[in-house]
């Protein structure tokens, strides 16, 4: 299975295998909780490069893989992190995987907008 850019599917190949990682509204709300946050700012305050722990990368990861690979345990995480790097490799991948969650809008289109129209208006004559 491949990853779908569309749904805000993340690619990632660690040795042989292929993961897909996505941050949808389930594994969001598994990170809040799991890292007793109510609100996002509270999540993005968490997760500021001074403030963040090894186990909230490794949740972090957890929550991004457990929509298309819900076997994988904490502890796999841990040793995916391991194989990919380390925690730093794993902090450089979250930016990327959280653009594809969370896609910014382009000039003449983008997120939400899958016709490339842009914002509409009230017409030319306002």
């Amino acid at each position: 299975m491949s990853a779908n850019r569309f749904r805000g599917e993340y690619p990632l190949k660690v040795g042989e295998k292929t993961y897909t990682l996505r941050f949808g509204t389930n594994a969001l709300v598994t990170l809040s909780e799991g890292l007793g946050c109510k609100t996002i700012m509270e999540i993005g305050s968490r997760l500021s490069s001074d403030r963040i722990g090894f186990r909230d990368v490794r949740m972090l990861l957890k929550a991004a893989l457990e929509r298309h690979h819900p076997e994988i345990s904490e502890t796999d995480v841990g040793d995916l992190i391991d194989e990919m790097g380390g925690v730093v490799a794993a902090l450089e991948l979250i930016p990327a995987v959280l653009d594809a969650a969370f896609p910014t809008k382009q000039a003449g289109g983008g997120a939400g907008d899958p016709n490339g129209q842009g914002a509409a208006g009230s017409g030319t004559a306002s």
